[in-house]
């Protein structure tokens, strides 16, 4: 798993236990950006949210949000066993969409220096 990969990570964060796409920041650390239904609902996270298409991701089924103010450090147990199951690595996201992403990252301060770095802003 590296860095703006796709994975569906069955979790039970941030409520009842179901799958997730998430966008990852840092293998490592097991940090992720969610692939949400629903715009974030602060307004500053709505601000630098993207929205993002199902033509622009193949893994997606409708009109589908990241906001990139919340990087979600995964539980252990639930990151490993999506990283042991290859069925569950979805591919990278596409150049356009990484730029797209990047530039809403630009425009706040919420994230580490390290993980900015990761993500190449």
């Amino acid at each position: 798993m590296q860095t703006w990969e796709i994975v569906r990570v069955f979790t039970a964060i941030p409520r009842q236990p179901h799958d997730k796409l998430c966008i990852c920041i840092d293998p490592g650390k097991a940090e992720v950006f969610f692939i949400n239904s629903e715009p974030p609902r602060a307004r500053r996270a709505r601000l630098h949210a993207v929205e993002v298409s199902r033509h622009e991701c193949h893994v997606v089924s409708h009109s589908s949000y990241i906001d990139t103010t919340d990087a979600v450090p995964m539980p252990t147990h639930e990151w490993v066993a999506a990283l042991a199951d290859s069925n569950r690595h979805l591919g990278r996201l596409s150049p356009t969409l990484i730029a797209r992403i990047q530039q809403a990252i630009r425009g706040h301060t919420q994230l580490t220096a390290h993980q900015r770095r990761l993500l190449g802003v």
